[in-house]
Parts: structure tokens; C-alpha cells; sequence
């Protein structure tokens, strides 16, 4: 499936991520955002978790400190036996309020 949609003058432009907790990531999503914290990682990757799982995504060399919470859009690739993720862009989180975040996100889901 292709990655961009055409909007209404004719130009392409990227499909939104979608927002979803780890364990919601399916191998046919192609952009998602998750919010989480980084507990490891390298040169190449870091592995985030958000309380309902933990991924490995890869970053081409983008930086992510260990114990920091971060908002990653990042692309969702099918491989055998599930998918692989790769950064797009990896959001410092400093400061942000994750009680208030989960409570709204909730509230939401209710309307």
C-alpha cells in the first residue's frame, strides 16, 4: 500500500500516523505514533516502552536518552512473523503530563 494519499489540488501527501499503544500495532499499519519511554537502545535503534509493550524501533541514528518519555511517528513495515518499525521522528516528551494524557485519552474513547 502506498505511504501517500492525494489530497484535493492534486499533491501527495503523507497519511497521518495513527496514534496506538504497542500492543495495538498491526503489520498493515503504515505510519502510527506511539508515546513511551526509552529503556535501551544503540547507534541503530532504541527500544521503547509504553506500558502495554515494548518495540524496538529502528533510527537511522536518531538519539533518544535512556529513561526519557518520547512520541515517535514512525513507519510500520511487514516482515515474516510480524513488522518492523522505523523512525520517522523521535519527540523529546520532557514535562509532559502522561496521568492527564491517559485520562483524556479515555474520555475520549467515550464520546
Amino acid at each position: 500500500m502506498e505511504n501517500k494519499i492525494e489530497n484535493r489540488n492534486g499533491l501527495k501527501k503523507r497519511l497521518p500516523a495513527k496514534e496506538r499503544l504497542i500492543s495495538e500495532i498491526l503489520p498493515n499499519d503504515i505510519r502510527v505514533r506511539i508515546l513511551g519511554t526509552v529503556i535501551g537502545g544503540n547507534e541503530n535503534s532504541i527500544m521503547v516502552d509504553d506500558g502495554s509493550g515494548r518495540l524496538e524501533i529502528v533510527t537511522d541514528g536518531q538519539a533518544a536518552d535512556t529513561g526519557k518519555m518520547v512520541r515517535v511517528v514512525t513507519r510500520v513495515l511487514p516482515v515474516s512473523g510480524g513488522f518492523e518499525a522505523r523512525a520517522e521522528c523521535i519527540q523529546r516528551m520532557d514535562g509532559f503530563d502522561v496521568e492527564l494524557y491517559r485520562r483524556a485519552r479515555e474520555v475520549a474513547k467515550n464520546i
